[in-house]
């Protein structure tokens, strides 16, 4: 499904109808267990049963598809990672600052909907766990929030898991 919808496609407006031949030797349970495993959200669909993939189920069929590590996925990824960090140059503020996702774009050179994607699916922390890809989806604003520590290497590893005794 992955593979269909492609990196230049907004991958929650793609649906996958269950009766769609492509799917014909697909079993009822798998659905159920992509469902299970928040892979696939159904949708309503004028032909019955049908399924979006979520952010993580994009990002999982891209990685069985063989494309995560594939150059022109990491050229397409350090152009919007690039302009992600121009947004936080100075690191001089207390909140995330919000940028659209045509800025994005325009900055990355990149296709709105692949930096949608990117960001949206958390691909970019898939991608590079060890560093603080920390960009996120602002439902409530519909935009992209780029916190002050973008891209940085985290002081701690591990967040603590109870509060520090003074």
């Amino acid at each position: 499904m992955a593979t269909a919808v492609g990196l230049d496609e907004d991958y929650p407006s793609v649906h996958f109808v269950v009766s769609d031949s492509r799917f014909s030797g697909v079993p009822t349970t798998t659905w159920i267990e992509l469902k299970d495993y928040k892979r696939v959200k159904p949708v309503p669909h004028e032909s019955g049963p049908a399924y979006r993939l979520t952010g993580s189920g994009w990002v999982e069929g891209l990685r069985l598809a063989g494309m995560l590590n594939t150059p022109e996925v990491l050229s397409k990824t350090q152009a919007v990672m690039r302009a992600l960090k121009q947004v936080v140059e100075g690191r001089d503020y207390h909140h995330d600052p919000l940028i659209e996702i045509a800025f994005l774009s325009l900055k990355s050179g990149q296709s709105a909907e692949w930096c949608f994607n990117l960001v949206h699916s958390g691909l970019l922390r898939a991608m590079f766990p060890t560093k603080n890809m920390n960009a996120y989806w602002d439902d409530n604003s519909g935009g992209v929030r780029v916190p002050a520590t973008f891209g940085q290497e985290p002081i701690f590893r591990d967040r603590p898991t109870s509060s520090p005794t003074f």
